[in-house]
């Protein structure tokens, strides 16, 4: 076992092992990177913990970060380029709730103690390919099992966030939550409201984005109430009821479908379930999105391109006709295509294992459009052949009457891209100009 680790440590991390421990101060490797190795998957990240206090981390090595400063963590500049995480040995002395005093410590075991889980207090020495567990987290590796350090009630109490963690973890490892961490975790779902919405939105991005199947930690989610404590969303308007139930197990199972370097998309699948079959429609459901994702503080631009997705998911595909799929282009923009393909896609292959010709003919309306698109139509007011310059020199005047012009000339377009030619579409304004008066609308 120990083996699996000392032929997978980058160079990078034991330059600074090596130089911590050369330097007279006990240094381990720990936490994550050992969990993920002995379940035989890949690590993303190497921390190190080390009896050498911040400001001697910093000495010793030629660029660092002050990452945590404060609570011991420095970042340290690898010869890889790669930033590792470095904390000076910690341990609680006295516990208030959910805030704990800390202060350094002199050994390894203190820190390790006021971990969260057991499998993630390990701590592993290259020199001597030595893994401390003192708390069986390997045992429970094996057994399948998802285990506090000492008391559960006490490790939620400390933070909140570890009721989260525990649910994600859970799921991408695949593991059974034993029975008291389990009560403790439901005691403490009550009180999540307490989390800043950052660390929500932090939890929900890394179980979208870092497992290959997020509906294990989602369905955790949902049966111990975290989904109706933090994303009443899903219970929008009737979504306890057995139809919105159905609706939300298929947007997980669809996310299951979407890769997981898409987050948002899985995301946007997961939040097409407050959709039409609640009687909810696709501009309600766009709000509500909105209003989700400000209230976990998403960017703007991501929760405006995700609401968008939503809300053009939710729009009944068109059918198989040139005409219809340019106007629904132009409506839902041409560039979410490729997006709305990858969440049709994601939904076809779970119609695949019940309804295969449902998933076909989503299939074939997807093929269809995009032939549409290879076509190059004319789609948005940018596309036309004439601008509102052109139409102010055959005499039109500017404002709302030229915009309105504009806009009827795109309709006819869509109906007929053969229309799209400068010429046809002076003729034609020129027209409807001399037919009903300079003030064509009025």
């Amino acid at each position: 076992m120990e083996k699996i680790l000392t032929d997978s440590v980058p160079d990078a991390v034991l330059w600074i092992f090596y130089k911590l421990k050369d330097s007279g101060f006990d240094t381990w490797i720990v936490g994550g990177a050992i969990r993920d190795r002995i379940l035989g998957k890949a690590v993303e990240d190497w921390d190190l913990a080390t009896l050498a206090r911040p400001q001697e981390i910093c000495d010793m090595f030629p660029r660092t970060v002050p990452i945590g400063i404060e609570h011991g963590t420095v970042g340290v500049m690898g010869k890889d380029g790669v930033l590792y995480e470095v904390t000076t040995f910690r341990k609680d002395i006295e516990n208030f709730g959910r805030k704990a005093k800390v202060e350094f410590a002199k050994n390894i075991e203190d820190d390790l103690a006021r971990r969260d889980f057991t499998f993630n207090a390990l701590a592993w020495s290259p020199d001597t390919d030595r893994i401390l567990d003192p708390f069986e987290g390997r045992k429970h590796l094996g057994q399948g099992l998802l285990k506090t350090v000492g008391s559960a009630k006490e490790r939620f109490s400390e933070d909140l966030l570890r009721v989260l963690r525990a649910l994600r973890f859970a799921g991408q490892l695949e593991l059974k939550i034993d029975t008291d961490t389990w009560n403790a975790l439901l005691e403490a779902v009550p009180e999540l409201h307490k989390l800043s919405s950052e660390r929500v939105q932090e939890e929900m991005i890394k179980t979208l984005g870092k497992s290959k199947s997020p509906s294990a930690t989602l369905n955790y989610y949902a049966v111990s109430g975290v989904m109706g404590k933090l994303y009443p969303e899903f219970c929008f308007n009737g979504g306890n009821n057995e139809s919105g139930m159905q609706d939300f197990t298929k947007s997980v199972r669809a996310c299951d479908k979407m890769s997981p370097s898409r987050p948002l998309l899985r995301l946007a699948l997961l939040l097409s379930s407050i959709g039409p079959d609640q009687n909810i429609g696709p501009e309600a459901v766009r709000t509500a999105v909105e209003n989700l994702m400000r209230r976990l503080r998403f960017s703007k631009s991501d929760t405006r391109r995700t609401a968008t997705m939503v809300w053009a998911a939710l729009l009944e595909i068109p059918e198989e006709d040139a005409k219809q799929c340019r106007i629904w282009l132009n409506q839902v923009g041409p560039h979410q295509f490729k997006d709305l393909c990858r969440m049709w896609i994601a939904e076809a292959r779970i119609y695949s294992e019940i309804s295969p010709e449902k998933s076909q003919k989503v299939l074939s309306r997807i093929r269809f459009i995009r032939g549409v698109l290879e076509g190059n139509p004319p789609l948005r007011l940018s596309d036309l052949a004439v601008d509102g310059t052109d139409l102010q020199n055959i005499g039109l005047e500017s404002g709302r009457q030229l915009g309105e012009m504009l806009i009827k000339l795109l309709s006819m377009v869509l109906d007929d891209p053969n229309l799209n030619s400068r010429q046809k579409l002076l003729n034609i304004a020129g027209d409807l100009e001399k037919m009903e008066g300079k003030n064509v609308y009025d």
